[in-house]
């Protein structure tokens, strides 16, 4: 026998309708070493499962291409050894059909069936080493494919990471450039008008249409209007929140942190009284403008609740109060400023810059 088979580890099962027929065969088997079990075929299944065979014989039964078939409804990987008398190439093509994986015509030597049982246990484990292998490939496969699954969700939270920075960096860009193009503006303007009139236009054209008022500061907890701009508010309708906003919000505002975006209007509109009706249903941003931590002026910007300002204005307005208010200091030390004294020409709070609906601008 080839190096690597030994009967013994072999049993094996004879699958019979003649008995008395095939004890020949059994005996011969017995004697090469193998543990044979004999069975018909109503008791296939039975046998099968008490005695685990390596190997089936088929042989000298009438219906040979059914039990072949039974054997392999139970165990579906199982050799199969057909012995039959019939030679014929379409019974030989049957009983290969039906399932045998090799054929012996009967009557044989048991040296030729031995011969035939080795090639087969050869065969099965030859296949029983590629079903291994061919487990581990699927094994390996399925891990690949979890690793790949994993590296594409990654890389997709990467390039949704990286779409979130480039659109952070965008976002930055613009707000520099946008900051740059105001201080040009401003740095073309000494005076506290051109300053106020000048920061007010280019605002405004971030917002849209609003109303807007920059006070400035006489002290750190008293504000005067320096300027205003009428979209939908006019002057004399405005006095009220104004003088309210001079004399109670500002120094609230002030500070270097945030911007500030009022959460609850009708709590300011019930402090001030009637007069501040015209806030009913209205967005405010307070924009404290601070140099060396000392706040310079405060804007506040407000317009109708349907027209609320964008989150994205944020950080713009962010920016821009901060060149604002250097801008504001630079004046300050050219006029050279004393503590809680602005230069004589911002002290007339009758401006009312109209840049939204029909707003006519008064000196």
């Amino acid at each position: 026998m080839s190096k690597g088979f030994e009967s013994s580890t072999f049993p094996l099962l004879i699958v019979t309708d003649h008995e008395p027929a095939s004890q020949v065969v059994h005996e011969s088997l017995v004697d090469s070493g193998f543990s044979v079990s004999t069975c018909g075929p109503d008791s296939i299944a039975t046998m099968l499962a008490e005695t685990t065979p390596r190997i089936a014989l088929v042989c000298h039964s009438d219906s040979a291409s059914d039990h072949i078939q039974a054997v392999k409804g139970v165990q579906p990987d199982l050799p199969i050894l057909a012995l039959s008398e019939g030679s014929t190439f379409n019974c030989v093509l049957d009983l290969i059909r039906a399932g045998a994986w090799d054929f012996v015509q009967m009557p044989c030597t048991s040296v030729d069936i031995v011969d035939r049982l080795q090639s087969l246990a050869m065969l099965k484990m030859d296949s029983g080493s590629s079903q291994n292998q061919i487990e581990g490939l699927k094994g390996l496969c399925r891990r690949l494919s979890d690793s790949n699954r994993e590296l594409c969700k990654r890389f997709a939270e990467l390039e949704t990471e990286l779409a979130s920075c480039q659109n952070d960096f965008d976002s930055q860009v613009e707000v520099a450039s946008t900051v740059s193009a105001f201080q040009a503006l401003l740095s073309q303007e000494l005076g506290i008008e051109g300053v106020l009139q000048t920061s007010l236009e280019f605002i405004l054209g971030k917002t849209g249409p609003t109303n807007a008022a920059i006070f400035l500061a006489d002290s750190p907890t008293s504000y005067s209007l320096g300027a205003y701009v009428n979209y939908d508010c006019p002057r004399e309708q405005a006095d009220p929140v104004l003088k309210k906003f001079a004399a109670d919000i500002c120094h609230h505002v002030a500070g270097p942190d945030d911007l500030v975006r009022f959460q609850d209007v009708d709590a300011f509109i019930d402090a001030v009284g009637p007069d501040a009706s015209i806030l009913e249903s209205t967005d405010i941003i307070g924009m404290p403008c601070c140099s060396d931590e000392e706040c310079l002026a405060v804007v506040f910007l407000f317009r109708p609740a349907g027209e609320e300002y964008s989150e994205d204005l944020a950080p713009v307005l962010d920016a821009l109060r901060g060149a604002l208010a250097e801008q504001l200091a630079t004046i300050v030390n050219v006029h050279h400023r004393i503590a809680d004294h602005w230069p004589d020409e911002s002290t007339d709070e009758s401006s009312d810059w109209g840049f939204g609906t029909g707003g006519n601008k008064a000196a």
